[in-house]
Order: structure tokens, then C-alpha cells, then sequence
């Protein structure tokens, strides 16, 4: 599965009253450009951030589902966030891993993430339900049936390196704050 094809799956599966919180570089610049919309916020120069900040807006809006998807490096950037994630075990939480197995934003070195058993890791600091996948349709179905559960869920969606790099990129953070602010008032 391509990036493209597996962020079109998260869209497929996510409906408008779901929050999406998206890693900074290529991910969100592909979901801005392909898919923007008011439930959205992508967290464009935070780097390893978007657990952190997805697991906080999931605890601050219980009944919303909460979508947040990151990235092998991102996330191997704060790996510490799987364990505050566990722990305060926010059941809205839908915790998605898109794995190409490299800083794909920057100019694609490899990480350490073949080695890393992602959904292992989340099980063992508490994470209620794993799924493993690298195909679209598997990662819809598991988006599905975490967003029926009470969470948290990770998700570790394998795909291949590489895509386009020319996606726009949101340019009014204040503006894309507020809106997304407003729409889960």
C-alpha cells in the first residue's frame, strides 16, 4: 500500500464528527491538500507530537473519536507517548502508524522501524486492541472496528516508500486552529 492509498483510507473510514490529528510533513500536507476539512488539524513543524496532542484532545472530548495519525519516525521520536497513552487510556482514541520504514518527509534514510514490533510495544503499556495490516482495505477495516471499541487502539499499517513530495501545504495554522477549535466547540 502506497501513503496515499492508506490516508484515503482513513478518510473512507472517518466520518465529519471524528477529530483528525495529523504528524507533520507529507501526511498532513497530502491530507490538506486531498482531503482538508474543519475536523482535521494537522501539526505541521511538531515533529513526534501528534500522540501527545491526540491523546489530550481525546481525553478533553470523550465522545468524540479521535483519529491520529502518525508516522514510524514521528512516532519512534516519542515512543514515551505509547506509555502516557496507555495509561490514561483515553477510549476514543484510534492511534494509526503509517509505516514506510523511513523519514519519508526528509529525503527518505531508513528508520529503525523493521525492528520494532509497534503493536507489541502498545499491548504491553496498555493499549486495549492492536491491529497489523499493509493492505487499504485491511486498514479500513481496522479503523472500523477500533472506532467501535473502547480504546485506546494502535494500528501499524505497513507501506512502501515513496509518492509525491509536492503537496501543498497549510499556510494559515492560526486559521486551520481555530476552525478545527470551532467545529469541536
Amino acid at each position: 500500500m502506497r501513503r496515499e492509498e492508506a490516508l484515503d483510507a482513513v478518510m473512507a473510514a472517518s466520518i465529519p464528527e471524528d477529530a483528525i490529528l495529523s504528524t507533520t510533513g507529507l501526511m498532513s500536507r497530502s491530507l490538506y491538500e486531498r482531503h482538508d476539512g474543519p475536523n482535521q488539524c494537522y501539526l505541521t513543524g511538531s515533529f513526534g507530537q501528534v500522540s501527545s496532542v491526540g491523546c489530550g484532545f481525546a481525553m478533553a472530548k470523550p465522545d468524540i473519536a479521535t483519529l491520529v495519525v502518525d508516522g514510524d519516525a514521528s512516532l519512534l521520536t516519542n515512543l514515551g507517548s505509547l506509555a502516557s497513552i496507555g495509561t490514561h487510556a483515553p477510549a476514543n482514541m484510534v492511534h494509526i502508524v503509517i509505516d514506510n520504514s523511513s523519514y519519508g518527509s526528509c529525503s527518505e534514510e531508513p528508520t529503525c522501524s523493521p525492528g520494532v514490533r509497534f503493536t507489541d510495544i502498545a499491548r504491553a503499556l496498555g493499549y486495549h486492541r492492536t491491529y497489523a495490516t499493509n493492505d487499504a482495505v485491511g486498514l479500513y477495516d481496522a479503523i472500523k472496528d477500533a472506532k467501535m471499541i473502547s480504546g485506546p487502539s494502535l494500528i501499524h499499517a505497513r507501506t512502501v516508500l515513496g509518492g509525491r513530495r509536492d503537496f501543498d501545504r497549510p499556510k494559515d495554522l492560526p486559521y486551520v486552529a481555530r476552525r478545527f477549535k470551532e467545529w469541536f466547540a
